[in-house]
């Protein structure tokens, strides 16, 4: 009977290659559902320890088929189309589990069914592996929201906290700024003579007196700088031009300079820069720099202030805007110099050098922060280039417009 059912194979030789060619292994069955053919891989799909001989009922040998015996017939008889189980668990004969998908089509010629058999152990590895993916970064999103809320939260906190301490500030500058002058203003008119000569040492006492109120004064008002320029957005936004802006200030310091012992000079530039912004802020940073320039250079010394248009921009982080007109201000000296490890910390509140502190008169340590505050509230950049024994030179970066082209946009 089963060479009988052989030779009347329902199946060509093209069609068996092309389901081999596939990875297919099939199972032909008659209307009885009883095994007229099967490929040799049917074993392994199915795990079973020997191979599928015809005669066998299908259910018997495949066993997910079992209790589907009606679809099974209604297929033969072709009142449904097919059956499809996507996904079948088997474990083979070395232990592991692998998975296969079963499809159940009629035959074409005469009734009966054809059961093909494909290997997806590969696939479905891959797909559990991905929706372990999934899962993971469902789990990783939600913590990521989690965090993002605790974090809107930190932030809230860290902004009240920097308004109060900015509030602080404010109160304890006003409430030491009078007793400070009130200090300063006896200390001046004791060392005048106004109650009579000093002693020597009585003179260097007051005189110390002095220098520390007038350094508490100095350290206030920077504070009180710090805290107007952490504010997002400029007060006041006018038209500055920068070459008056330096004029004013190389006047405001000759004196200063003189006693020093330093040259201070302007370079001179035929072209007139202008730029929008707070003209007091801009000043009050340029000024910084000159008197640390000043401070820092000694007697024989020099420091040179130039302001041009450039022409070639520098390659910054962040880069300069191309679409503006870019002026740089530079503050040169030919002091002492930065050591290169203290360069990359001296905009940090209060930090000052070593050099600073053991051979400089005191400072605030403020002075090159509320520059660089400046700057970020202008859409400008700071850059500094300075070797020890060779000199300092700071260069601010400013949006700016020529006389001309503001002229025209008047």
């Amino acid at each position: 009977m089963h060479k009988q059912l052989s030779d009347q194979s329902p199946m060509t030789d093209r069609q068996t290659q092309q389901l081999l060619a596939l990875s297919v292994a099939y199972i032909m069955c008659d209307a009885a559902l009883t095994i007229i053919e099967a490929s040799a891989g049917v074993a392994d799909l199915l795990g079973l320890t020997e191979h599928v001989l015809p005669g066998q009922a299908l259910t018997s040998v495949c066993l997910p088929l079992l209790g589907y015996e009606a679809h099974l017939y209604a297929i033969c008889a072709r009142t449904v189309p097919d059956l499809v189980i996507e996904q079948i668990n088997f474990e083979d004969r070395h232990g592991e589990t692998r998975y296969v998908s079963l499809v159940v089509l009629p035959q074409e010629s005469e009734p009966g069914l054809v059961v093909l058999l494909s290997d997806v152990t590969v696939q479905s590895q891959q797909q559990q592996r991905l929706q372990q993916q999934h899962h993971e970064l469902l789990l990783l999103h939600e913590k990521i929201a989690a965090q993002n809320t605790q974090l809107v939260a930190l932030n809230a906190e860290l902004s009240q906290l920097s308004q109060r301490k900015s509030d602080m500030i404010a109160i304890v500058t006003h409430d030491l700024r009078s007793p400070l002058t009130a200090i300063t203003g006896y200390a001046r008119m004791l060392l005048d003579g106004m109650y009579g000569q000093l002693l020597p040492e009585q003179q260097e006492l007051v005189q110390s007196m002095y220098d520390q109120g007038q350094h508490m004064r100095e350290l206030l008002s920077k504070l009180l700088d710090l805290r107007r320029l952490e504010s997002t957005e400029l007060d006041k936004r006018e038209v500055v031009n920068l070459n008056l802006l330096l004029t004013r200030v190389v006047f405001s310091f000759h004196d200063h300079a003189r006693l020093a012992e330093v040259e201070l000079c302007l370079a001179e530039d035929e072209e007139v820069l202008i730029t929008h912004g707070d003209g007091d802020i801009l000043q009050q940073a340029v000024a910084n720099l000159v008197s640390n320039a000043i401070k820092y250079t000694g007697a024989g010394g020099k420091v040179v202030l130039r302001l041009a248009r450039l022409t070639e921009l520098p390659i910054v982080d962040p880069p300069l805007d191309a679409r503006h007109t870019w002026g740089a201000l530079t503050v040169a000296d030919t002091g002492s110099g930065i050591a290169e490890e203290d360069l990359q910390h001296i905009f940090d509140p209060f930090f000052r050098t070593a050099a600073a502190r053991m051979r400089g008169p005191a400072g605030s340590g403020l002075g090159l922060s509320i520059v660089q505050m400046a700057m970020r509230q202008h859409g400008g950049r700071v850059l500094v280039a300075s070797r020890p024994g060779e000199g300092t030179t700071f260069t601010l970066l400013l949006p700016c417009d020529t006389q001309d082209q503001a002229a025209s946009q008047q």
